[in-house]
């Protein structure tokens, strides 16, 4: 990668963390990272410390080669403070977001947008409200790059594993892996199929930032290898080899089924052309889940309030 002058909005969350963990690596030296999170602050990732600013105080005269745009509040915080405040706040995030790509002009925006935008047909109320924000957000940043001229890659995330994954149970395959961790028992509530494909999440983040850095324009979908959640959790308990017992209610045929991915494998096909890479097997994004939620130095601390 050349030089470059990268900057991350939504440092603190799960994806700024770990494409932080990607920059500390040797070969991307050359980078000049600048941060931004809710609020100014100082914190630690692994073993390194990092500086973030709000967007309100982010002031700076170098030019922005990659802008990785991370910021956006995760659905779990919608039952947290309410959807009026939810919807409040990341108005203001997109807001601040496009602002700044109208006044930085980066050479390339990455968009990190969700597949929620497809919409569900079990989504609940407030699944349809994220659902809504997230394309009100796409649009937002479309609008924008084109005012700045900016080239523009949009990955709509469908599934996430892998390391630094947060422990909360809102991530069935973080939550399976912990219980299987502590040999208790996988217990799958659903009497219907519910199928997800997986990405590593470190793997789509080099994907991202290799994107970046050739100026791509884009619109794509996560993808990863597809499998039921009954199979997951069976798979789970042969890799960590514990002695965790798979319990699942008998399938109800009459029900409709939870899919929640997408049907496109451009994913697979921009990871052999751009990485030279496949996509991670479901047997080794277990592996990278377990080995992180057992790792604390993929954890991170804030050095300030």
């Amino acid at each position: 990668m050349k030089k470059t002058n990268v900057l991350i909005s939504g440092a603190t969350g799960w994806l700024g963390r770990e494409i932080l963990n990607i920059f500390s690596e040797a070969k991307f030296k050359a980078v000049k990272l600048s941060l931004i999170s809710s609020k100014s602050q100082d914190f630690i990732v692994g073993d390194k410390e990092f500086k973030a600013r709000s967007f309100v105080s982010y002031n700076n005269s170098d030019s922005i080669d990659n802008y990785f745009d991370f910021a956006f509040l995760s659905r779990n915080e919608l039952e947290k403070i309410g959807p009026r405040k939810f919807k409040e706040i990341n108005l203001e995030i997109m807001s601040n977001s496009a602002d700044l790509i109208k006044r930085y002009r980066p050479k390339t925006v990455v968009l990190s947008s969700s597949g929620a935008i497809y919409k569900n047909k079990k989504n609940s109320e407030y699944g349809m409200l994220y659902s809504d924000l997230k394309k009100i957000q796409e649009d937002v940043i479309i609008n924008a790059c084109n005012l700045a001229d900016s080239n523009l890659i949009i990955s709509r995330i469908f599934n996430l594993s892998g390391r630094g994954i947060p422990s909360e149970g809102n991530f069935a395959i973080s939550d399976l892996v912990t219980k299987g961790i502590r040999n208790m028992d996988l217990t799958i509530n659903s009497n219907y199929l519910v199928t997800r494909r997986y990405s590593d999440i470190t793997q789509l983040l080099k994907l991202l930032v290799e994107m970046a850095d050739r100026g791509q324009n884009i619109v794509f979908d996560s993808g990863g290898p597809k499998i039921e959640l009954r199979a997951l959790a069976n798979i789970i308990v042969e890799v960590i080899k514990c002695d965790s017992k798979v319990v699942a209610p008998t399938l109800d045929p009459s029900c409709i089924q939870d899919d929640y991915f997408s049907n496109s494998y451009e994913y697979e096909d921009l990871l052999s052309k751009t990485l030279g890479e496949n996509s991670i097997s479901i047997e080794n994004q277990i592996e990278n889940t377990k080995n992180s939620l057992m790792d604390f130095s993929y954890m991170y601390d804030f050095k300030h309030p």
